[in-house]
């Protein structure tokens, strides 16, 4: 019996042994995410953006941000001069990248080490130019017939001009309705903290037996 004086002294140590786990685990489960893009995820534009800005909630490691643009079809875009400040980074868009819907894909690595995928998705039209109008018009002149001395006083009157008018000529416009397949489909990081539990109860179910061996035996 006197042995039990040891076991709250016991149960006290199995208690922070399992705190310590719990709260050695959790920052792993915190990830760097993306605050805000610009374009917005999903967003439909009228024109190609400048550059594609994302602003994260940690500082990054520039050596370890990765992106990977394509279009509807699969097919890759490239850039270039990719900047890292802090937790914004910017992507110069290539003015001369044709209407279509875009998905930016990134992976980057924050400061303490953790990293983070995701993707955002926008789109835009560029209007075709019109083609220039192309008129053609013409027009005949009438020529007067040569009118010869009549050898009576009678005269006959000469026929008059005909002009032929062409038609106005019809300008043709083309235009390209946009359209867009916006496919929304980011990459959220979320963690489970069941197995947290799961090995602090198993802990604590180990200290527990111990116990009750020692003070059986004693």
């Amino acid at each position: 019996m006197k042995r039990l004086r040891y076991l709250p002294a016991l149960s006290l140590l199995a208690l922070i042994v399992a705190v310590f786990f719990a709260g050695g685990m959790a920052p792993a489960s915190a990830h760097t995410g993306l605050v805000s893009s610009d374009p917005r995820d999903g967003a439909e534009l009228a024109a190609p953006p400048a550059q594609v800005t994302l602003v994260f909630d940690e500082d990054l490691l520039p050596d370890f941000v990765n992106f990977n643009i394509a279009n509807a079809d699969g097919e890759p875009l490239s850039i270039a001069g990719v900047t890292v400040a802090g937790s914004t980074v910017v992507l110069p868009w290539p003015s001369d990248a044709p209407g279509n819907t875009y998905t930016v894909s990134y992976r980057v690595v924050s400061q303490d080490g953790h990293p983070v995928s995701g993707a955002i998705t926008f789109s835009y039209v560029m209007e075709s130019p019109s083609p220039t109008p192309t008129s053609s018009s013409a027009s005949s002149s009438p020529t007067p017939d040569s009118s010869s001395p009549a050898p009576s006083p009678t005269t006959s009157p000469e026929p008059g001009p005909t002009q032929t008018t062409s038609p106005e000529p019809t300008d043709s416009t083309s235009s390209a309705s946009p359209t867009t397949s916006p496919d929304t489909n980011p990459v959220s990081s979320t963690s489970s903290t069941g197995w947290i539990i799961a090995l602090i109860a198993i802990v604590v179910l180990a200290v527990i037996a111990i116990i009750a061996l020692i003070a059986r035996r004693r």
